[in-house]
């Protein structure tokens, strides 16, 4: 499991951290990624929701794709 530490080594979708692994546990979330091997620091730093859906995704989020990004960013609900 990764250390969340200050975000800038830890995989936002491929490594093990909060007890899982993103883009296995929300593989249509996934599935939506622009870049991958995006880290969590560049997540954590994107400003607003708008910002953060259209700078990590391809197509702008579905409902349900807004709640599983929900899990997997944490305070992503509160940008």
């Amino acid at each position: 499991m990764v250390t969340q530490s200050d975000g800038k080594t830890v995989s936002l979708y491929n490594d093990l951290w909060l007890g899982s692994v993103p883009k296995l546990q929300f593989p249509e979330l996934y599935s939506f990624a622009n870049d991958k091997i995006s880290t969590l620091l560049h997540a954590l730093d994107t400003q607003d929701m708008f910002s953060l859906s259209t700078c990590l995704f391809q197509l702008k989020l579905m409902a349900s794709l807004q709640s599983q990004m929900a899990c997997v960013i944490p305070g992503s609900k509160d940008l």
